[in-house]
């Protein structure tokens, strides 16, 4: 199991749902088969082989599943981690896990009550709503998840950047698209490569941060991961982790 909540927990970012101010991390799992795989890898150009990133762990999904098969013996009220089916994905090849920390994104909700109220068209309560993350057939939370900006604040992208990636991406009209394609973006991590991490160096979360100055949610989450590496020194990985996430 050490190996599974480290690729969470490090590669995914699920370290800052956990200790920080993240609400909510999302990856996704890979159910391809090996020759699957390389029959897509063998059609992409030099280039993009190159971009490929190559999981250092190909049994993440496999991991996911043992913990999944035992994780009634670790029961948490603080957090919630569960996986849902890709509605995206047709040929059912992928689903998402989500680790959700339920005070943070009944916070997050609470901060930005009036947009969410927006798009979902009613009031409702934000502590109960976020206990509600994992309810499949909630109206309120369908509404949310096809909002890119309303996921992207959840995400802990920020409001400046969630909202920008959504205008950029989806909330325009065709018209102004050469005034939305120039909206300047980077990546909010750019330096470090998909399976380098550990507890002595590992990611910022990775999301769209617009400009190209300093960013608040880059430089918070900086600070939160200084604070994390002096909580895990001279511990247990998964002790401590698995300590944390059973908290009352």
């Amino acid at each position: 199991m050490e190996q599974f909540f480290k690729e969470l927990l490090l590669e995914e970012g699920a370290i800052y749902t956990l200790w920080g101010s993240k609400p909510v991390t999302r990856c996704v799992l890979y159910y391809y088969t090996e020759e699957e795989i390389e029959e897509y890898y063998n059609q992409m150009t030099e280039e993009e082989k190159k971009e490929a990133i190559i999981r250092e762990d190909p049994l993440f999904e496999e991991n996911w599943e043992k913990w999944a098969s035992i994780q009634n013996r670790f029961p948490m009220t603080r957090y919630l981690l569960f996986k849902r089916n890709n509605y995206g994905d047709k040929e059912n090849k992928t689903a998402l896990l989500y680790f959700v920390n339920i005070l943070e994104t009944a916070l997050a909700m609470q901060r930005h009550y009036a947009m969410f109220k927006a798009v979902v068209g009613e009031d409702f309560n934000p502590f109960d709503m976020a206990c509600e993350f994992n309810n499949i057939d909630s109206p309120f939370w369908k509404k949310v998840n096809d909002h890119a900006a309303l996921i992207g604040i959840l995400f802990g992208f920020g409001e400046r950047n969630s909202w920008s990636f959504y205008w950029k991406y989806f909330g325009h009209q065709e018209k102004y698209e050469r005034v939305a394609e120039a909206i300047p973006s980077q990546v909010s991590d750019p330096q470090h490569q998909y399976g380098q991490s550990s507890l002595a160096d590992f990611s910022l979360p990775v999301f769209m941060i617009v400009g190209d100055g300093k960013d608040e949610m880059v430089e918070k989450y900086r600070k939160e991961r200084e604070e994390i590496k002096k909580i895990y020194k001279g511990q247990d990985f998964i002790e401590l982790t698995l300590h944390k996430m059973m908290s009352q």
